[in-house]
């Protein structure tokens, strides 16, 4: 009787190597599991071709998928002569386009998160970069279990969702106006 493709009582390979997309969202970050380096390699080149996005061969250590993960994502560096905004690099931690920074947001208490939104208001930015600016700061504080600041982030956020209706009903106004 076959199972999956398999005699039954074959002995099954372990997976030992797997083939990633560090550019890939965390759902889709692993690609396959291989069981040795050959086939991970030979996998490898056959489908960057056909995905169009670079492709790594991790060996896996044995200690959990999360850190086999976190281990193979390592950033890959712009390289010298390379375009600041290229998509050939994960570069994550260096701000490529600072001109549009909003300088000194902080997320570790609720002051911080207070003097952070103050910021926000005062920075000169359009309506659309503020919400971007806090609803970033909100995942954020989120994410390392930080509630009250992050619910300070949260009532900005609302508070700016209500001017942003208020606005587009301005604009319909005016293009009603207007015919």
């Amino acid at each position: 009787m076959r199972i999956a493709g398999r005699q039954k009582g074959d002995k099954v390979k372990p997976y030992t190597h797997m083939l990633v997309q560090p550019s890939a969202p965390k759902s889709r970050y692993v690609f396959a599991y291989y069981s040795s380096e050959e086939k991970a390699k030979a996998a490898h080149k056959k489908y960057e071709r056909l995905i169009g996005n670079p492709l790594r061969v991790v060996k896996q250590s044995g200690k959990s998928a999360n850190t086999d993960m976190h281990e193979a994502a390592e950033r890959i560096p712009r390289k010298k002569g390379q375009a600041a905004n290229s998509k050939k690099h994960s570069d994550l931690y260096t701000d490529e386009n600072p001109t549009g920074t909003i300088h000194g947001l902080k997320f570790a208490t609720v002051d911080d998160a207070k003097a952070s939104v103050a910021k926000i208001k005062n920075s000169g930015k359009k309506h659309a970069h503020q919400i971007q600016a806090a609803i970033a700061m909100e995942q954020r504080a989120r994410v390392m279990g930080k509630a009250g600041p992050a619910a300070v982030y949260r009532a900005f956020i609302n508070k700016m969702k209500k001017k942003t209706k208020a606005m587009q009903k301005e604009n319909i106004e005016e293009k009603n106006l207007g015919l």
